[in-house]
């Protein structure tokens, strides 16, 4: 009964930390869609995957803490109306549309820096190419 109690405590731990990494990429990533393109550094864009990565990271804790339960309680499958299951799915899935607007923002990003090298490429007279055309060749 002590290691049911203990893993319900560490479960509720797992969903807590879920929900504040899952608010801090919110957080982030409000701050850099709200900004130009350009004006956004690699540091930031490294730590908003950081960030990403750490939340997925805590759903998993959270979700392997439901399974523990499970497993103490003797259950053989989650049961999809528990309010733990809910939880889990619904982190899951603004998760999962963070992920794609973080991919976005990175492919804006992206874009907004070949086109100002384009541009200055043009404006030196020279010939035109992809910058991670370049990039790729590079090293």
């Amino acid at each position: 009964m002590a290691e049911l109690k203990g893993a319900k405590i560490s479960r509720a731990h797992m969903r807590n930390k879920a929900r504040r990494d899952l608010s801090s990429l919110q957080v982030m990533l409000g701050k850099l869609e709200a900004k130009d393109t350009g004006q956004v550094t690699t540091s930031e864009t490294a730590a908003l995957t950081s960030t990403l990565d750490r939340a997925r990271g805590s759903l998993d804790k959270y979700e392997a803490a439901i399974n523990r339960c499970l497993v103490i309680e003797d259950k053989e499958e989650e049961d999809p109306e528990e309010e733990n299951t809910i939880e889990s799915q619904e982190i899951s899935d603004k998760l999962d549309t963070m992920s794609n607007n973080v991919a976005g923002l990175m492919a804006r990003i992206k874009e907004e820096e070949n086109a100002r090298w384009r541009a200055s490429v043009a404006a030196q007279g020279g010939v035109t190419v992809s910058y991670t055309h370049l990039r790729a060749h590079e090293t």
